[in-house]
């Protein structure tokens, strides 16, 4: 009874997840250690996930989240470089109006 109760709860999670995470087209290299790969994999056998990137994209997210402060800090203070860039740039323009334009941010 317990084994039929856990199935069903691993595979409705593994069915949300994954629809949610199918969505996803971004593509980068990972090079876990051999403890978080472990975990990786234990979820892809567990059947939680289809595959390791899939389990990767969401141990990623989740450690974003779970250090959301910290990011929210780190967004701030990106914010606060573009700022002085900005400015940077228009004293620059000011000067030397021939400059050609800085490329765009991504």
């Amino acid at each position: 009874m317990l084994k039929k109760r856990v199935e069903t709860i691993v595979s409705g999670a593994t069915d949300a997840v994954t629809g949610a995470l199918d969505a996803r087209h971004n593509s980068i290299t990972v090079r876990p250690d051999a403890a978080a790969l472990k975990a990786i994999d234990e979820l892809v056998e567990a059947e939680v996930f289809t595959d390791r990137a899939h389990a990767t994209a969401f141990l990623v997210e989740e450690g974003i989240k779970a250090n959301g402060k910290l990011f929210d800090e780190i967004r701030d203070g990106f914010e606060t470089i573009r700022q002085v860039k900005g400015h940077l740039r228009g004293l620059a323009s000011s000067v030397a109006p021939a400059l050609p334009p800085p490329a765009p941010e991504a």
